[in-house]
């Protein structure tokens, strides 16, 4: 919802940029809350990319990327982009805080599990996890970035390749949070849940 992809980190401060019909329509449900007068105590959370048992979209076609990556070499080293994520039970933590905290009153929070990574370590790391043997080997970004196109899958690339990072220092100094769980475990526990749908 914030935006595209950008080197600078996201914050509170900057107005959101929704650039699809989903991410207008987050924007527009924050309007009716801030504006509409309903009554209700409220607090926005704005997470990025949400990932962890269950997990559908884009994170888990990386998790088919990485089970392959893990038997077959893929051009995907050196990608040196940098995302920002957050595990389901961290956001549900957030959601939790959010609301027994006073602080977090009429306020709107970025959360994340504070600790960007680019593809080419999380695919590492997941094909790791999911018990493989990391195969990755650099390619020219042009070269891919025009294999994409061939294929029809620009927008899939910019997300894939693209820098997209939130600072979520606000909701760390007003409702004193943090993740509780961390990058590793999150992935761990997500692979642990893809082997049971996905063995090897």
């Amino acid at each position: 919802m914030n935006g595209e992809s950008r080197a600078a980190a996201y914050s509170e401060s900057d107005d959101p940029r929704p650039t699809d019909p989903y991410g207008q329509s987050k924007l527009d449900a924050e309007v009716v809350v801030r504006t509409k007068g309903t009554g209700m105590s409220w607090t926005i959370l704005r997470p990025p990319l949400v990932y962890g048992p269950g997990v559908g979209g884009n994170f888990r076609r990386l998790l088919r990327v990485a089970d392959a990556a893990g038997r077959w070499p893929l051009p995907l080293d050196g990608v040196d982009n940098l995302r920002s994520m957050i595990f389901v039970d961290n956001l549900a933590d957030a959601i939790v805080r959010s609301l027994v905290h006073p602080g977090a009153l009429g306020q709107t929070f970025l959360v994340s599990d504070d600790h960007d990574v680019s593809v080419s370590e999380l695919l590492r790391r997941l094909v790791i996890a999911l018990g493989g043997r990391p195969r990755l080997f650099r390619a020219p970004m042009t070269l891919l970035r025009q294999a994409g196109s061939l294929l029809g899958r620009d927008a899939d690339l910019d997300r894939i390749f693209g820098t997209l990072r939130i600072n979520c220092s606000l909701i760390q100094e007003v409702l004193g949070w943090r993740p509780p769980v961390q990058l590793g475990d999150g992935l761990d526990r997500t692979a642990r849940w893809w082997r049971t749908i996905s063995p090897a």
